[in-house]
């Protein structure tokens, strides 16, 4: 096999590797957004910028859901063992933030954060947050924004894949051509008849 064949065979291997690995990343891409769109929110938000005022560790975050049971058991006369107490689910860290609408402060408390980087948040970092309009004292992490930054990012990164897969296929052709010409050349200089059929 002449060497522009295998230049070329190896580009277009690399191609059919890169065009592989954007439908695995595009599935799994589209999946991972499925999956938390659920969470979006379904009324209009105002976004605002907070600072951490405290960064600890995880504590329960059911804790109404609990009361809530227990009283409903005590109400209906069920004994410890007949009623359904849900368990104490503990979220991965607390963070409480603070935030200014005009001229108002403003303390929330995740008990369960959301996006995993507010773990990694000291007291004094700025957060992302978001409340109904007209209700800061219902404020959130700004799920919503970290939703589409990882959907920009994902189509950032599939851009890129499909961008690497042409330009690799398309120098794979460009040897190929470039190869065979150069060798219809050679051969018509040895007085040879070119007979490879050209597609």
């Amino acid at each position: 096999m002449r060497s522009y064949k295998i230049i070329a065979f190896c580009a277009y291997g690399v191609g059919v590797l890169l065009l592989g690995a954007f439908a695995a990343f595009y599935v799994m891409n589209a999946a991972l957004l499925a999956m938390s769109s659920p969470g979006l929110s379904s009324e209009p938000q105002v976004r605002a910028r907070g600072t951490v005022v405290y960064a600890g560790p995880g504590q329960v975050y059911n804790q109404d859901e609990i009361d809530e049971a227990r009283r409903a058991a005590e109400a209906e006369g069920l004994g410890p063992e007949e009623a359904w107490i849900p368990e104490e689910s503990v979220g991965p860290c607390t963070v409480t933030y603070a935030f200014e609408v005009d001229g108002a402060r403003y303390e929330a408390t995740e008990l369960n954060p959301r996006q995993a980087a507010w773990c990694d948040l000291k007291v004094g970092d700025p957060v992302d947050l978001a409340y109904p309009v007209g209700h800061p004292e219902k404020s959130h992490d700004d799920y919503d924004k970290a939703w589409r930054d990882g959907q920009r990012d994902g189509n950032e990164v599939l851009a890129a894949i499909a961008g690497a897969a042409a330009v690799v296929i398309a120098f794979g052709v460009v040897v190929h051509v470039r190869g065979r010409r150069r060798a219809a050349t050679e051969r018509a200089a040895a007085g040879l008849v070119d007979r490879t059929p050209t597609r």
